[in-house]
């Protein structure tokens, strides 16, 4: 996701280069697999909100959000920070 995101913010001439990301998986058992993938982004809050709503729909459209199975739960988080 980052690496979709800071292309998209190069192309937009947006810095991006302040930009974190958390990730924390759930598991289950029997059988052993992730249930959840929570991701909360960190961008500066010198983005403005135009182009942090670009950089959102970004990450929400990348090919690996697209290829994680449908019964994965997926939490996308974005923070602005200083």
């Amino acid at each position: 996701m980052l690496t979709v995101m800071g292309i998209k913010a190069n192309n937009i001439k947006v810095d991006f280069s302040s930009a974190t990301a958390e990730v924390t998986k759930h598991t289950a058992s029997n059988p052993r697999r992730i249930t959840k993938i929570e991701v909360v982004m960190s961008l500066s809050s010198k983005i403005s909100g135009k182009n942090k709503k670009i950089l959102e729909h970004t990450a929400n459209t990348c090919p690996v959000h697209y290829s994680l199975h449908l019964d994965i739960e997926k939490a996308i988080m974005f923070n602005r920070v200083l």
